[in-house]
């Protein structure tokens, strides 16, 4: 998102104010540290410890410290000041890493106090990371064959076990001290071959409202605003990746008990979760601080998980390649080494599949969670990529929502706004047929149904448009992934109404029988969360609800500079592909202009036509 407070949708971050730093303990490690872990995976040559990178930060950090003050040149306490249960102390750098996977060394751990847990009783504050830290990656086949990858850490486990990069980042203003316990703030740039960008980061941590159950909830918001001070734009990767131990459940090593899941429901964005076995008061739970998707620069946003023992099965939503196994302690080192994501993993929940709500059983080896968000960057304009890291309840039973992103293959296609620019009538050679929008693909945010509890069919959904006339009459309601009950392709019997708009709307509930609401954010000039609206104008190539000479400029932008002019939401042939054959070519720059000027069969010309209605 572009540079903004940190405020999360549904959770403002408390006030920040100077107190003392509370005590945090530091419990006995049971597993290999990083560096430890590095030489069991990976080449003897690559996980040496050059330490030059690391050596120049620190000289670096201590060089800001003198003229950045108050700061201090490394990590930092942060407490959210709330004492007993719901108590959450984080030792953060000036990058934004954290954990316990640094023995032999500095430990800077989360330690949380959750609330009591309604089987197994009180349980006591504990460290819950094994490590995390923000990684960058520059991958432009989107295959693993990646051009750049840097990590920021200031600890030397960390710059030991990711020494190979070419992305290196220094620290520019170390941790600021005027806000502790509950806040930081640090500067720091990246420079790589080609690549330079600086980032500003904000770290807060807040109380959070309890769950249903009483359950005392916790947040570290982390903020990272990110301006590209290169010479050209680039696509940057950057990835949130936390390896999570949680040593309250019982049996065996305990971080092989942990169940990893997402929802999308609550914040209509997907939050990834671990629970700790059978647990229900302390879950970790990671998800953006806004709807990337809702920012033009946004690429792609995915979250992936790793069971160390289950490899995913191809992703039918990217490249079939980029799949290399789980293996070893976590997935830190094959997404390392595939420079972002492998393709297979991305948005994957091991026994649930991809793109689903659903969480994994508890056995199958160590898990990690990470997100993923690619941002196309101009220079010089600041974006915020922020993640919000809660402890405590997780994701909570909310009602469904249509899912509103960006109108891609696999989303809410075509997204809820769109005005269909092509053509409403087939030009000769071919019969001179009425054309237009049939059909539609709905995403929800959980598993939907029939509100009695059977599947969804035709009864769930309606067709409503704007004008005097009536709507297509529905004539298929199908799952379009069988395997979930998350997305349905929608049928009707003819072409949507020129210079109207057509709204789809959704009646169902999620398998606890909570039903979707209409949120009333149409007022606000935001897409409703049960339903979708489409226009259809032909010509309005620039979307603006009537024909002019800018839509036949937009038009060739898009063909001619299609990188530069990429539209922000739906793909470039749902502006382009004017004639409905599939393929852009030269015959929709002919059917344009026949559209403009009004050529046979056509009775009038569409210029200067307009859409009768605003958007409902």
């Amino acid at each position: 998102m572009k540079h903004s407070p940190i405020v999360e949708r549904q959770h403002s971050m408390r006030a920040r104010r100077p107190s003392l730093i509370a005590p945090f303990a530091s419990p006995v490690r049971h597993r290999p540290n990083n560096v430890e872990r590095c030489h069991s995976e990976r080449s003897e040559e690559s996980c040496r410890a050059g330490k030059k990178l690391l050596r120049f930060a620190q000289c670096f950090a201590l060089v800001s410290a003198t003229v950045a003050a108050p700061a201090l040149a490394g990590p930092v306490p942060l407490w959210n000041e709330i004492t007993g249960d719901g108590s959450l102390g984080v030792t953060v750098d000036d990058f934004g890493s954290f954990g316990d996977a640094f023995q032999g060394g500095p430990q800077w751990l989360d330690n949380f106090d959750p609330s009591a847990d309604p089987i197994h009783g009180e349980l006591p504050e504990n460290f819950v990371t094994f490590s995390t830290a923000i990684f960058f990656y520059i991958d432009p086949s989107e295959t693993g064959d990646g051009t750049h990858r840097g990590v920021a850490s200031a600890h030397s486990g960390i710059a030991a076990t990711y020494d190979d990069g070419n992305i290196n980042c220094v620290v520019t203003r170390p941790n600021s001290i005027n806000n502790l316990p509950t806040a930081t703030d640090s500067a720091f740039f990246c420079i790589g071959p080609g690549v330079a960008f600086d980032v500003e980061l904000t770290q807060t941590v807040s109380a959070l409202p309890t769950g249903p159950d009483g359950a005392a909830t916790a947040a570290l918001a982390q903020q990272y605003v990110i301006t590209n001070t290169g010479s050209e734009t680039i696509e940057l990767i950057t990835v949130k990746h936390t390896d999570m131990d949680m040593p309250w459940g019982g049996g065996g090593p305990f971080h092989t008990d942990d169940v990893v899941g997402v929802d999308f429901a609550e914040f209509v964005r997907p939050q990834i979760f671990a629970r700790d076995d059978e647990l229900v008061t302390a879950d970790l739970t990671l998800r953006t601080a806004d709807d990337m998707w809702l920012d033009p620069a946004t690429v792609d946003v995915v979250y992936f998980t790793g069971k160390q023992t289950v490899p995913p099965p191809p992703n039918p939503h990217y490249p079939a390649s980029s799949c290399p196994p789980p293996g070893g302690s976590g997935t830190d080192f094959q997404v390392w080494n595939n420079y972002g994501a492998p393709n297979c993993w991305k948005n994957y929940i091991p026994s649930v599949g991809h793109d689903a709500p659903g969480e994994s059983p508890p056995s199958m080896g160590d898990v990690s969670i990470g997100m993923q968000v690619e941002l196309r960057l101009p220079v010089g304009e600041p974006h915020d990529v922020s993640f919000v890291t809660q402890y405590g309840r997780g994701p909570q039973n909310a009602p469904p929502q249509v899912m509103h992103q960006r109108g891609w293959p696999g989303q809410t296609r075509p997204y809820s706004g769109y005005i269909d620019p092509r053509t409403n009538i087939a030009f000769p050679p071919a019969p001179p047929e009425t054309q237009g929008l049939t059909e539609a693909y709905v995403r929800f945010s959980d598993n939907v149904f029939d509100c009695d509890g059977s599947d969804v069919d035709l009864d769930n959904f309606t067709l409503v448009e704007t004008g005097d006339g009536s709507p297509p009459a529905l004539t298929v309601v199908e799952n379009a992934n069988p395997r979930h009950s998350v997305y349905f392709r929608v049928q009707w019997d003819a072409p949507i109404t020129l210079r109207e708009w057509t709204t789809i709307i959704a009646d169902v509930c999620n398998a606890g029988g909570v039903p979707i609401v209409a949120s009333g954010a149409a007022e606000q000039g935001i897409s409703d969360s049960d339903r979708v609206d489409v226009g259809f104008l032909p010509c309005d190539i620039n979307q603006s609800g009537n024909v002019n000479p800018l839509d036949l400029l937009r038009f060739k932008q898009l063909v001619n500079s299609p990188d530069e002019y990429r539209p922000a939401d739906g793909l470039p042939e749902d502006l382009t592909d004017i004639n409905r054959d599939g393929v852009f070519n030269p015959l929709d720059l002919l059917t344009l202009k026949r559209l403009i000027n009004g050529v046979p069969p056509l009775t009038e010309p569409w210029a200067s036509q307009f859409l009768n209605s605003p958007q409902p």
